[in-house]
């Protein structure tokens, strides 16, 4: 793998920097430079993950982000609850589609996110971390709602 890519770096370089005239590499080493690339960059994102983080392992992170992103929910749920009171049944309607589609949203998002990881140890944490950021996204959004002033749209 080490080879592969160190060649790799030295066909990027010489296509990159030094204009060349005639062919760097065969064809047939595409398909190589692409399967060593991506096992280097998993090996070096399992890597900085353990570097990262050394004093816990990924499990313990992720279940502390999945905690975390509980307690945003349950705070999210709450200012919806909040948002519907007093309010007429179309109005609360199309908070709860709004929630609904958000929340497919962030399933996506989340996927989409940690796909990039695809196959990796560190996958876990991307989605993990990706929920919960857009889980305080949302529950701003919708704070916004219940601390805006007159005249704020």
């Amino acid at each position: 793998m080490c080879a592969s890519v160190s060649r790799l770096f030295e066909v990027r370089h010489i296509l990159c920097h030094e204009s060349p005239r005639e062919k760097v590499y065969a064809l047939d080493e595409v398909a190589p430079f692409l399967d060593y690339a991506r096992q280097f960059t998993h090996s070096t994102s399992i890597a900085l993950s353990e570097l990262l983080t050394p004093s816990r392992n990924m499990l313990e992170v992720v279940n502390g982000i999945t905690t975390s992103c509980e307690e945003i929910e349950a705070k999210i749920l709450s200012l919806i609850a909040d948002l519907k009171e007093g309010r007429d049944e179309e109005h609360a309607s199309y908070l709860e589609e709004s929630q609904k589609a958000w929340k497919i949203f962030q399933e996506k998002q989340c996927a989409f996110r940690a796909d990039f990881a695809r196959g990796g140890s560190i996958a876990t944490y991307i989605w993990a971390s990706e929920r919960e950021n857009l889980l305080t996204e949302r529950l701003a959004q919708l704070r916004w709602f219940i601390e805006r002033e007159e005249g704020d749209f």
